[in-house]
């Protein structure tokens, strides 16, 4: 499939199909005879993947700030930290 269909079937926008390959969490699919590049379905599966990750990320982030701020926040820091790998 081309990166037109793609992209709308995983949500996001041609570039960051793009992005991901040019950075290298995504691998560049093999290309047609026309030029163009032809993705099979497991790279909806990858970036689904990697969209799931991007948010637990930003969750975990919020988390952390949220935690930083209360009372508890030495506390909460020290032991996140050590069950945590960063």
């Amino acid at each position: 499939m081309r990166i037109g269909e793609l992209a709308p079937q995983v949500g996001v926008n041609p570039k960051t199909i793009r992005c991901y390959e040019s950075i290298g969490v995504l691998p560049e699919p093999g290309r047609k005879s026309s030029g163009y590049r032809d993705y099979d379905e497991s790279y909806a599966g990858r970036l689904t993947f990697i969209l799931s990750a991007q948010r637990l990320e930003s969750t975990w982030m919020r988390s952390r700030r949220s935690l930083s701020s209360g009372s508890g926040a030495l506390f909460a820091r020290s032991s996140l930290s050590s069950e945590c790998p960063r």
